[in-house]
């Protein structure tokens, strides 16, 4: 979808999207909270803040979260059902914020989805101060076939998807001369997805759903065992899907160091 069908495809959802709450599951939420939990400072940013299921893994004492989103019926859905207080309408790659103003600036999921990542990294870094934190979770693969695999899906569900990277490529995507990796960890979690949710998430016609369900049905046996893929008669699919989190740290440059 195109940045202008996502927003129209979010704001559909709205607050449905957040009934789908993967942010209580213990498998997501666990690993991003321990690289979470010791991060100084209360001013935080969530780009792509969506509907809010990642700010209630953010949450904490003290800290002042701001979600920032395209959606405005996404940030509607942060609003009434986690109860998040600053809610700006923008887009991660032209944030509206002054330079050096949060502590932490953190996304979920949202990278690969934007037109141009490089400038959204650029963003994220800009409005966060020297010595402050950025946290980035992505969905990743594992090696080539895992890459080969996963970015044939996304061509049927999200074409404007950007590809697929590995853990140490989205590293290397967020460091550079002032941005220092502090901590990332990789996990899994278990997708089900249903044919309904299927075509409410991403607009499906019966043709792209059949190939959809096609492709994890041919599958690699390889990939077919290290995701744990199962179909039932009914359409409903289940496999384990590869993340990241990452903690990066910025260091102080000419550019901040001015910063009140």
């Amino acid at each position: 979808m195109s940045q202008g069908a996502t927003q129209t495809n979010y704001d559909r959802l709205g607050t449905r999207f957040s009934n789908r709450s993967w942010a209580q599951n213990d498998e997501i939420a666990k690993p991003i909270r321990s690289l979470t939990s010791s991060l100084s400072g209360n001013r935080w940013l969530e780009v792509g803040s969506g509907a809010g299921d990642f700010t209630r893994i953010l949450s904490g004492p003290g800290r002042d979260i701001v979600g920032l989103d395209l959606s405005i019926g996404m940030l509607h859905g942060a609003r009434t059902q986690v109860g998040l207080k600053s809610a700006v309408q923008g887009d991660v790659c032209r944030c509206p914020f002054e330079s050096c103003t949060f502590d932490v600036v953190a996304c979920r999921n949202v990278l690969k989805h934007c037109s141009d990542m490089s400038s959204a990294i650029v963003e994220m870094k800009r409005v966060c101060r020297s010595s402050g934190h950025l946290v980035v979770v992505e969905s990743c693969v594992a090696n080539e076939l895992d890459r080969a695999f996963m970015n044939s899906v996304v061509a049927v569900t999200e074409p404007n998807q950007s590809p697929f990277l590995r853990p140490g490529e989205w590293v290397e995507a967020l460091t550079d001369s002032r941005a220092r990796l502090v901590s990332s960890t990789t996990f899994t979690h278990q997708v089900v997805s249903t044919p309904d949710y299927r075509v409410e998430q991403y607009g499906l016609s019966e043709n792209q759903l059949e190939e959809h369900w096609k492709l994890f049905a041919n599958a690699p046996e390889e990939i077919r065992g290290q995701k744990e893929i199962r179909q039932s008669s009914d359409g409903v699919l289940e496999f384990r899907l590869l993340w990241v989190a990452i903690v990066i740290q910025l260091m102080a440059s000419p550019a901040n160091s001015q910063e009140g």
